[in-house]
């Protein structure tokens, strides 16, 4: 992602970079359906190549956001954000149908279509910010960026980890047929299309860290309350009412803040290199995200979900605590 979005600013090509990024999406979908007539070195192939193609997006999207936005910067990246919580809503509630109904192959072309037609408008709609990047990939890193990387990496740990598993808990332990369970979570997530412009107007307004340090606050207390209600034996509807509710609020609070710490990535870069400090907090934090599935998968299998769930209670309070030395302004 820093590599990308550097290029991309020192060669005024983060247009190019986003359009070939969604294409690149839709031919990793196309790969992964043909996966299951070639065994798993093909499945991985996507994996990889979906991974690459993603990396493009985010470190464009701030930079262009933050130049034609100056005034309301926190504000457009909320509202950016909408888009974000419609993409994991929209996945969980017609990828559990398309699954169910077609089989996971067949779904896997369905999502072809939203790449390609995502890289077409980002070609017809979007323009090239006019600044230009400086030299020096390096040069753009502060002990800042870097804290504020780290925050926001125990926050994504915390959100893909949750994330894995919520289907397959409530598959699994609720007795929830899975396109049902894709379909809860996709519910889940509908508050995060109003609290991530939220969290990007009050950022404007009370400052980046404030609202950071507000999102981690309430997340840490969501994800230790549904780790405890998980110990309940009952699966009444009240019961998944409950933890459908504390699930939101985690699903929420963590996406309350991304577009925030975009935003603040952004505004810590040093000469026009926006690109690669939203690089870098971005693409950390996706890395550090990736390592929390396996602990919690570990975690289920040896002490049950709920002791797992608790587990990120834990990262989320580091990043609570850590998030209290970053810079005011």
């Amino acid at each position: 992602q820093p590599t990308i979005g550097y290029y991309a600013d020192l060669h005024q090509k983060r247009k190019a970079a986003l359009m070939i990024g969604l294409a690149l999406c839709a031919v990793s979908m196309a790969i992964l359906g043909l996966s299951g007539n070639y065994g798993y070195g093909m499945l991985l192939a996507a994996a990889i190549l979906l991974g690459l193609a993603g990396s493009a997006y985010h470190p464009q999207s701030t930079n262009i956001l933050a130049y034609f936005f100056p005034q309301s910067r926190g504000k457009a990246s909320g509202i950016h954000g909408i888009g974000n919580a419609l993409g994991f809503v929209t996945v969980f509630l017609a990828g559990g149908l398309f699954i169910a109904a077609l089989g996971w192959q067949q779904a896997a072309y369905v999502m072809i279509v939203p790449g390609i037609l995502a890289a077409l408008v980002a070609g017809v709609l979007f323009e090239e910010p006019g600044s230009v990047g400086g030299r020096g990939a390096l040069k753009g890193i502060s002990r800042p960026l870097v804290l504020l990387t780290v925050v926001n990496g125990f926050n994504m740990m915390v959100f893909m980890g949750f994330v894995s598993f919520i289907p397959t808990f409530y598959s699994r332990v609720g007795g929830l047929q899975i396109a049902t369970a894709s379909s809860l979570v996709a519910l889940m997530l509908l508050p995060a299309l109003a609290t991530q412009p939220l969290g990007g107007i009050l950022s404007d307004r009370m400052g980046r860290r404030n609202v950071i340090l507000l999102a981690l606050s309430i997340a840490t207390i969501a994800v230790i309350a549904f780790g405890l209600s998980g110990f309940i034996s009952s699966w009444a509807i009240w019961h998944i009412a409950l933890m459908s509710v504390l699930g939101s609020a985690v699903f929420s609070f963590l996406l309350f803040m991304s577009p925030v710490s975009m935003m603040f990535a952004s505004e810590l870069a040093v000469g026009e290199r926006r690109g690669t400090t939203v690089g870098v907090v971005w693409g950390m934090s996706i890395a550090m995200g990736s390592l929390t599935p396996p602990l919690v998968g570990g975690l289920s299998d040896s002490f049950g979900y709920p002791v797992a769930f608790l587990s990120l209670a834990v990262l989320s309070l580091a990043g609570l605590v850590l998030g209290l030395r970053l810079p005011r302004r």
